[in-house]
Order: C-alpha cells, then sequence, then structure tokens
C-alpha cells in the first residue's frame, strides 16, 4: 500500500485538472481564514502544482496540457466520488482523532 502526503492546496490542484474545478474553489476556501482573492487561490494551485509536479504526480506536457498521474487520480477522485465514506472518530480528552475510510467501486481509500 502507498501513502501520500498531500496539501488541501495540492488536492485542489489535482481536483482542478481533473474537471472538478467548483470543488477545487469550495475546497481553497473552505481551507482558508476569510475571504480568497482569485489572485490568493491562483498562488496557492501554482505553489501545490510545483510541488506536484516536483513529486511525480502532475505533468506538464511541451504544449502546455496538464495531466495528472494515474496514482494521485486514483487517490483524489473516491474524496469527488465515493459511493460511500466511514467515518470513525475518537476522543479521549485530547484531540479527536479522525479517520475516514472512502469506498469508490473497488477502491478503498484511507483518509487520516
Amino acid at each position: 500500500m502507498n501513502t501520500y502526503r498531500l496539501s488541501v492546496d495540492e488536492v485542489a490542484m489535482a481536483l482542478s485538472q481533473m474537471d472538478e474545478a467548483d470543488l477545487a474553489r469550495s475546497l481553497l476556501a473552505a481551507s482558508s481564514a476569510g475571504e480568497l482573492t482569485a489572485e490568493q487561490a491562483g498562488g496557492r494551485l501554482l505553489a501545490a502544482g510545483h510541488s506536484l509536479i516536483a513529486r511525480d504526480l502532475l505533468d506538464v506536457d511541451s504544449n502546455g496540457v496538464v495531466r495528472v498521474s494515474p496514482e494521485l487520480a486514483a487517490i483524489v477522485r473516491p474524496l469527488a466520488h465515493a459511493d460511500f465514506v466511514l467515518r470513525l472518530s475518537r476522543s479521549d480528552g485530547g484531540p479527536e482523532a479522525i479517520r475516514s475510510f472512502l469506498f469508490a467501486g473497488n477502491d478503498v481509500i484511507q483518509h487520516d
């Protein structure tokens, strides 16, 4: 099993390249303290894109077409199109620990 650690901005960048622009915008807005301008969102997505490219999870071809790697697509797609989600939480007086399992077709993604 592969483990990936992705920032909210990286997930939003992947979603934006997978025809999920509205969901990407909502994710960025929800992770911001206050209003997020188009310039701020663009800067965050640009930085996230660079991070994903550095890890070979995103590619830009010679024509400027951005492609999400199959590995990243397999992780992010269930976030947008899960058949169902099982969410577990535990609190023992400290911070709540949350683990979610997203089920999409035959894929199961664990999210901590």
